[in-house]
């Protein structure tokens, strides 16, 4: 994996201040650019309906730009500095540069975050799931999914337990010794609640890879465990580290992948696990045919 794919470039910026830079030399008053900070994720709303909306961050969200940061916050940001996870391009991570495989990226219209979540974690095509959900695009239509085309597989609501754990939502997931999780994450634009999901894999085992540290500039190999992924097109691939399982830094993983977004919350939770009834029932008929 060359460094280059780690350098993050915003040539939008670049353009923007020489465009600038153009319109003054001819006496044009222009409109500076607002200063794009890392943003702060907030835990989850227990109270929050179990909807996947259609209106869905495209482009690493949406949103208003947000205010200049703080002193304050901005050290906080300089404190924090390597704690948090890999943003890795999709490109690259598609040719297999973070597993050493070639790996299955979904990628869509935000209308279809849900169903793009649900073949990545289930590991189906997501035209298959895409057809399913239809126009209903619940999670109630998406556990149908589950049940009708994995029996042996529950697509579980464990947002009561995920929500009122003691270091939060994002401390738990980060925390969890593997299992495959849908995200129903909330944010808001123009003072309209919007949804987005995206898929996280705590099972999945990442690296080795080369990243470079910000403090020494100096190139430095990671492996870490746990993929955060998204439907959406130039949202990138989220590679978690061990120090992302601490508080302030795993607030911060799941809000590193939208930075126009002030405040995306986490507000349910749903992961895929074994369906125990037709565990049961597979076993009991391993029984009788042994006889």
């Amino acid at each position: 994996m060359s460094v280059s794919a780690f350098l993050d470039t915003d040539i939008s910026a670049l353009l923007c201040e020489c465009q600038q830079k153009d319109a003054a030399s001819r006496g044009i008053q222009t409109r500076s650019m607002p200063y794009l900070h890392e943003p702060s994720a907030t835990e989850g709303d227990k109270g929050e309906e179990p909807v996947a909306s259609e209106t869905c961050p495209p482009a690493g969200g949406t949103g208003s730009p947000k205010s200049p940061p703080s002193k304050t916050r901005d050290a906080k940001k300089k404190a924090n500095d390597g704690n948090e996870g890999l943003l890795m391009n999709r490109g690259e991570f598609r040719k297999g540069a973070a597993t050493g495989v070639k790996e299955v990226l979904f990628s869509g219209v935000k209308k279809d975050c849900l169903a793009d979540a649900i073949a990545k974690v289930i590991g189906d095509d997501n035209k298959a799931v895409r057809d399913f959900l239809g126009e209903d695009r619940s999670f109630n239509r998406a556990i149908e999914y589950v049940a009708t085309n994995h029996p042996d597989c529950v697509l579980d609501d464990i947002s009561k337990s995920m929500l009122e754990a003691p270091n939060g939502v994002a401390v738990a997931l980060l925390n969890s010794d593997s299992g495959k999780f849908i995200l129903q994450q909330m944010y808001k634009s123009d003072g309209e609640k919007r949804y987005h999901c995206a898929a996280l894999d705590m099972g999945a085992v990442w690296g080795p890879v080369e990243s470079v540290d910000m403090k020494t500039k100096a190139i430095v190999v990671k492996s870490g465990r746990g993929i955060l992924y998204d439907n959406q097109a130039d949202v990138k691939v989220h590679l978690a580290e061990l120090s992302d399982r601490e508080k302030g830094a795993a607030r911060k993983f799941f809000s590193d992948p939208y930075p126009n977004i002030l405040d995306m919350r986490i507000t349910r939770v749903y992961k895929i696990v074994a369906n125990k009834t037709e565990t049961r029932e597979g076993l009991r008929k391993t029984k009788r045919q042994r006889f």
